[in-house]
């Protein structure tokens, strides 16, 4: 497999765990405002609060731990996408580029 392929496989990595991210971010969120609603309703049990509290910190620290798999992530990619561009700029031939712009809007036109 080249190098490019795993990369792109290692893009989709990160996009997952940023759909991670993204859903415990919701679940947080609405354990927390359930936390608020009982609170502020006078008929609630106090464990009942306790309990959507001790659930939205374990999804907090669940949280957590997907933030840092993301940013030990991101730091890999970029410095791929970094070292990929100073060898195109490196390599690039102005011409040989514009061919290949040339025929990839050929080929969409058709």
């Amino acid at each position: 497999m080249s190098l490019k392929k795993v990369m792109n496989e290692y893009y989709r990595d990160i996009n997952s765990v940023l759909d991670v991210i993204a859903k415990l971010t919701i679940s947080y969120q609405s354990l927390v405002n359930t936390a608020n609603f009982l609170n502020q309703i006078g008929l609630s049990h106090r464990n009942d609060i306790k309990e959507a509290l001790d659930r939205a910190r374990e999804i907090s620290c669940t949280l957590e731990k997907a933030i840092c798999t993301y940013d030990s992530l991101q730091d890999a990619y970029l410095s791929y996408l970094k070292t990929e561009s100073n060898i195109l700029k490196k390599r690039a031939i102005p011409e040989q580029i514009a061919i290949e712009i040339e025929e990839d809007i050929t080929l969409r036109k058709d």
